[in-house]
Formats: structure tokens, C-alpha cells, sequence
């Protein structure tokens, strides 16, 4: 594959020496990867392309049935032949401990692209654990508005469990969770684009362009909110009218970064952080 024309950018030196695990929803992530010239791409999923996911999802029709993993090969390899694709074929939460290391061996970046809070917890337990980079991502109900949580386990940031507590609360009280449910492929695209810039820069951190530039621009914060919806907001004030006014230019389509430190009482920070290299 040619990248002369994104070599200015992108250090295609560096990306193809970088192995990436991505969960859940990940298959147009995963194409964008592939046109980075990410070397490895390891997709974790158990499903099967379902009736529904051509409408919000890069699926076509004559997908439905067949298996995810195999589907995001097929056009990873279609678009770059040189990338090593991984597939297994598992549900996250059913790799037992040997499983999980040896999946997290080499990785360089984690992506989690799930609804299932499960899945969620378990990514962050295997960040912090193996000492790999994460990213969560998702766009919340209606696809009004969408969220990157980025996790350094070597860094004094926030877990996802740090930044995402109320949902752990939720989860064991029985709650609602967060979903997506009524987002669209656009809304989809939007955040998928922004975290497809941020794990480029994190798997090139230090290089001499744009995108080796993005990790130390950002400084350290964390949490991504996306605003997508004109009528939406977050938070009590509300974030982005805290962050980028109230007047009629904060409208939609944009995104605001925060920094959200590690919570001292935070189990999974206590457990896995750092435990695999102890």
C-alpha cells in the first residue's frame, strides 16, 4: 500500500510496528487502522452481523450472518494486504486469565467500542493489569452526544472505573446503563473519527508531525466529550456551556477535553494497576 500521500502526518514507520486489540464495534476504526498501516489488528468479537447493523454500522446486507471478525478481515485485507489480522472469535468476558495475557502480549493500544458494561469492566481491568493503553468509546442515547475515555495505566490519570463510576454503581444496583440505542452511523463516524486521531497519536507519541504531536497537546486530559445534538448537554452546569459559552456558536459538532485524576479509593487501580510488571 502507498502512503506517501499520509506519510507527513503519520509515521507509517512507527504504526507498522504496532499491534492494536480492538472489542466490540470497531470494524470501520479498524479499516481507518488499516489505511494508517497499522501492522496487527486483533478484533475481539463473538458475533454475528445482525439484520440491524447495516442501518447504523459499516455492514452490508450480504453480511448478515456471517461472523464480525471475519467480515472486518475481509475488508481490512481488501484495503491494506499488508496487515496481519487477528480473529477471536470470544467473548472478552469469557478469556480466562492465560487467555487475556496472551491476547494483551505485544499490544500497543486497547479498544473498547461496547454498550456492554461488562465487557467495560473487564478491558479496564486488563488495561491496568498488562500496562497497555486504552481507549473507551461510545455515543450515548439517541447519538446526541458521544464520550472517549483515555486510560494510561502509567500515567496518574484516571481508569476508566475513576472516570466512569456512576456507572459501576449503576451496573450493581441494577440500573439502566448507558446506551446507544437511536445513534446513527454518522454519530457513530464522528466519534469513531476522533478516536481513530487519538489512538494514532498515542501508538506514534513523539514523533516529529502532527499526530506524534497530538498526546503531549493534550496534556493529560482524559475524558472527550462530544456534543452532537444542538439541544444537548451534560452535566449540572451544563459542560460545554461551562467550557465554550452559551451563545448560539456553541451549537454542535464539537468536542471538549478534561482531565479527570485517579480516585485514591478506586478498586481496580488498587488491584491491577501496574500488576503484571510487579
Amino acid at each position: 500500500m502507498n502512503t506517501e500521500r499520509i506519510a507527513t502526518s503519520i509515521s507509517v514507520d512507527q504504526t507498522r510496528k504496532r499491534r492494536v486489540v480492538g472489542v466490540g464495534g470497531i470494524k470501520r476504526l479498524f479499516a481507518n487502522l488499516a489505511r494508517c498501516d497499522v501492522g496487527t489488528l486483533v478484533r475481539v468479537d463473538n458475533d454475528t452481523v445482525s439484520p440491524t447493523n447495516p442501518a447504523r454500522q459499516d455492514y452490508r446486507s450480504t453480511d448478515i450472518g456471517f461472523p464480525k471478525t471475519a467480515v472486518s478481515a475481509e475488508e481490512a485485507l481488501a484495503i491494506n494486504p499488508g496487515v496481519c489480522f487477528e480473529m477471536v472469535n470470544r467473548d472478552i468476558c469469557s478469556l480466562n486469565h492465560r487467555e487475556q495475557e496472551v491476547l494483551m502480549e505485544d499490544a500497543d493500544l486497547l479498544i473498547a467500542s461496547t454498550d456492554s458494561f461488562p465487557a467495560q469492566a473487564r478491558c479496564n481491568q486488563m488495561a491496568l493489569e498488562f500496562n497497555v493503553p486504552a481507549l473507551f468509546l461510545g455515543v450515548y442515547a439517541e447519538g446526541r452526544g458521544g464520550e472517549i475515555i483515555i486510560v494510561e495505566p502509567k500515567s496518574d490519570g484516571g481508569c476508566f472505573r475513576c472516570i466512569a463510576e456512576s456507572r459501576y454503581r449503576a451496573f450493581a444496583e441494577g440500573r439502566a446503563q448507558v446506551s446507544s440505542q437511536g445513534g446513527t452511523i454518522m454519530d457513530l463516524d464522528f466519534v469513531d473519527a476522533i478516536a481513530e486521531q487519538v489512538g494514532i497519536g498515542m501508538i506514534t507519541r513523539g514523533a516529529d508531525n502532527r499526530f506524534g504531536r497530538l498526546m503531549e497537546r493534550l496534556g493529560g486530559r482524559n475524558l472527550l466529550l462530544t456534543k452532537l445534538d444542538p439541544d444537548f448537554s451534560i452535566g449540572e452546569p451544563d459542560l460545554f456551556a461551562q467550557h465554550l459559552g452559551s451563545g448560539p456558536a456553541n451549537f454542535a459538532f464539537s468536542t471538549i477535553a478534561l482531565h479527570r485524576p485517579r480516585r485514591p479509593d478506586c478498586p481496580d487501580c488498587a488491584r491491577f494497576r501496574g500488576r503484571a510488571a510487579s
